[in-house]
């Protein structure tokens, strides 16, 4: 039986899983490091990118072609911006530092509100904003993606920039009454009143 099966799971003949889970990854840096340089960093950067209007695609189909979704999305390229810095530091060499540049430079010309500062959620496909609300774990995952650009580059304007976001998020998403934080505001900052989730606030 599979090895992630645990011996009592193997007695009751549990079907077996998808093969994409079939092999479980090593938690470690050796691991990862085989994982991102096996197939899904490569992949995403053969494929995932958007060549010639910049960014990164929101989705690859199964023949590994772009799936247009009319939209691009700030927490995408946050992701795929953290993803290839860590790439790079594993040892995924100058195509996934390529990478981060691509990304990096569309997001911060394309998402960031210039008149009042943070993350705007979407753009269409050619970098013009759509939904220009401030979403909190839009803004968090920005905050995630540039310091780990910092840390691993030595960015200074990306340590700016997170601590602008983190600035903004603090002066505007807090809620001082009821605790926690809103969960979005609108382009200029008015906090969006709704439900809660978990996710930001982590």
């Amino acid at each position: 039986s599979p090895s992630w099966l645990s011996e009592r799971d193997s007695k009751t003949k549990r079907p077996t899983p998808p093969s994409c889970v079939e092999r479980a990854v090593p938690v470690s840096r050796l691991g990862l490091r085989e994982q991102r340089g096996a197939g899904r960093l490569p992949r995403w950067e053969r494929h995932g990118l958007d060549r010639v209007r910049g960014g990164f695609w929101n989705r690859i189909g199964p023949d590994l072609e772009p799936l247009p979704d009319g939209h691009k999305r700030l927490l995408v390229h946050a992701r795929q911006i953290f993803s290839f810095t860590l790439g790079f530091e594993l040892g995924a060499g100058d195509r996934a530092r390529a990478a981060v540049a691509h990304g990096l430079e569309f997001m911060c010309e394309r998402f960031w509100d210039a008149r009042s500062g943070g993350w705007f959620r979407t753009t269409d496909d050619d970098g013009h904003p759509l939904d220009r609300n401030k979403d909190l774990y839009d803004q968090a995952f920005a905050i995630f993606a540039l310091a780990q650009h910092h840390r691993v580059f030595g960015a200074p304007e990306s340590l700016r920039l997170a601590h602008s976001t983190l600035s903004l998020v603090r002066e505007h998403l807090r809620d001082p009454a009821a605790g926690g934080f809103f969960e979005g505001a609108s382009e200029d900052w008015r906090p969006i009143h709704g439900p809660r989730r978990q996710n930001p606030h982590m």
